[in-house]
């Protein structure tokens, strides 16, 4: 995809369920993937793209009665600018020796235009044209200059396959097309190996071998073939060694998913005479009834052409395999769309930064992220236990991970990492808010006694987090935090009084030496076996005054409780 293309931003105002200030593009990738709820606005998104290859009158669109607009935002060039100020012209207010020596201070700033069918109007710059009103009208330099910018979507043909699909037998018809619910892909097909006026190698042996492809190693197809019935429709068969052969309309959707992606990369290209480059496909939940394997040989399929063949793909998702694909993919972008009940807003999200490869590190999805309604960052899968099972308590099973929240590990060492700034600050850490702004991040205080004092990246973390509504820092009171068991419970495990002081700065390892000879060594061996087999001795009144966990986890769940918009 040429630079041009990439750096264009095409946003929407007034628009379907979009208000203000502008929503869309900030720019393009090859692959663009857009998340969000159900009736969030994707749909609106993928038809403002869809309106911008075949630019119409959108008065019909417009949002609680207000004007719409689409606007178009790129990089002015220095071809641009030539032929928009004129050398043979100076003076009127305007500064140097001629307009065009102005014009120059504009090469690689923006410029933005309204784009109303084919007109374009001017609406900006970047730096700012201070250029009279009565000399503007004269020269007409911001009505020129927005006549050179250029819509990438105009040359470029729309094709949608919708989340609502199917493949059925069809009767023949030599008017060969496809809708985006999938009617006409029977008769495409049954054409393209029956008409000579295709070439049908294109299904035979392309189609097939791209479809294979895809479902290595688990099936391998023979053929596909189309047999007509007595009633006239044709079928479509896949014929897989030793099985005979499989009317596709009787398989499952996931394999007619393939199919029709198949189709509109391969036989919709050559039926209309057009190069891929020429096209912009939108895709609308392709997970559906595709095994996780199978999507992600899908999504590399596709990832492939749009590196080699330069075309543009949209894709809605719900899927945690499309998100953790693509959210790593320099390739790609994830957009969210969230609708507040009034209108919709587009966040582009960002989970990884240039030369540091944290969401490896960090062993975490950046479904978990992006998907849910907040995150709790933990040290590691011990402490998730334990928030989890404090959380039950308290919320008396209501809030359930996975439903409500997700726990995401960062590692004691990692926590270098992670940032919570103003995510237009941070560079090479993967920024906390930026990912998911509902926000709590749990930390050992790791404190030996009542006057040590925090590290600097705990107080960095605590610092960049104190602005932040929608989450908190909880840093244990005690060292760690096993040290909120409440000792009862620790002798009650292990059957076993002592008058050995609890102390909240020390090491429960010691402790439980003291409790059993050599626990200390299982304990550090395995935390997570030490918490999975302590939990269900400690109940909500065991809880109740060890230090500050009861106010801690109210106050946690409270929080999840905003993030869901939950009363109590």
């Amino acid at each position: 995809m040429s630079e041009n293309n990439l750096k264009i931003s095409l946003k929407a105002e007034n628009y379907k369920c979009f208000s203000m200030p502008k929503q869309g593009f900030d720019q393009l990738f090859p692959i663009n993937v857009l998340i969000g709820k159900n009736n969030s606005g994707k749909s609106a998104l993928l038809d403002l793209v869809k309106h911008s290859t075949n630019p119409i009158n959108l008065e019909s669109f417009k949002h609680k009665n207000k004007r719409p607009g689409v606007f178009l935002e790129q990089k002015i060039t220095k071809e641009m600018v030539e032929a928009s100020f004129r050398s043979d012209a100076s003076g009127g207010g305007i500064p140097g020796n001629s307009h065009r020596e102005y014009g120059g201070k504009f090469i690689e700033g923006t410029i933005c235009v309204r784009v109303s069918g084919s007109n374009k109007e001017f609406v900006s710059t970047t730096p700012e044209m201070e250029i009279p009103s009565n000399v503007d009208s004269q020269f007409k330099i911001r009505k020129r200059l927005a006549e050179t910018t250029t819509n990438p979507f105009v040359s470029r043909v729309y094709k949608k396959i919708s989340a609502e699909r199917d493949i059925y037998p069809e009767i023949d018809n030599s008017e060969v097309t496809i809708q985006d619910i999938g009617v006409g892909a029977t008769n495409f097909i049954q054409n393209f190996i029956n008409n000579s006026k295709y070439d049908q190698k294109l299904v035979t042996e392309i189609m097939l071998d791209s479809l294979n492809d895809i479902f290595n190693p688990d099936i391998k197809f023979d053929k596909i073939i189309t047999q007509r019935y007595d009633n006239g429709k044709w079928e479509i068969y896949l014929e897989e060694k030793n099985k005979g052969t499989i009317k596709l309309s009787d398989s499952g959707s996931g394999i007619k998913t393939v199919i029709l992606v198949l189709l509109y990369t391969i036989l919709l290209p050559k039926l209309e005479g057009r190069a891929l480059n020429q096209y912009v496909f939108a895709f609308e939940e392709l997970e559906n009834n595709l095994h996780p394997a199978l999507q992600r040989k899908l999504l590399l399929y596709i990832e492939k052409l749009a590196n080699e063949q330069d075309c543009i793909f949209f894709i809605t998702t719900h899927s945690n395999v499309i998100i953790d694909l693509f959210g790593k993919s320099n390739n790609a972008q994830i957009l969210h769309i969230r609708n507040n009940g009034e209108s919709s807003e587009v966040k582009q999200v960002k989970t990884h930064f240039d030369g540091v490869t944290v969401l490896k590190d960090l062993d975490f999805r950046a479904s978990d992220l992006l998907q849910s309604n907040g995150v709790i960052w933990v040290e590691g899968p011990s402490d998730r236990t334990y928030i989890n099972h404090w959380i039950n308590l308290i919320s008396e099973g209501e809030l359930k991970e996975g439903v409500h929240y997700q726990c995401v590990f960062y590692g004691g060492r990692l926590l270098s990492h992670l940032s919570a700034d103003d995510p237009e600050k941070v560079t090479e850490a993967i920024s906390i808010l930026k990912v998911n702004n509902n926000s709590i991040i749990v930390m050992d205080s790791d404190k030996a006694s009542s006057s040590a004092e925090l590290n600097n990246t705990k107080k960095r973390v605590i610092e960049e987090m104190s602005e932040n509504e929608n989450g908190f820092v909880w840093v244990t009171e005690g060292r760690e935090i096993e040290n909120y068991i409440p000792k009862e419970v620790l002798e009650k495990k292990y059957d076993k009084e002592t008058t050995i002081i609890y102390n909240k700065f020390g090491k429960i390892g010691d402790f439980l030496e003291n409790l059993k000879t050599g626990e200390k060594e299982r304990f550090n061996r395995n935390k997570v076996l030490f918490a999975e087999n302590v939990i269900p001795l400690i109940d909500k009144n065991s809880i109740s005054g060890r230090l500050d966990l009861e106010e801690k986890i109210e106050e946690v769940c409270q929080k999840i409780r905003d993030w869901n918009k939950i009363s109590e």
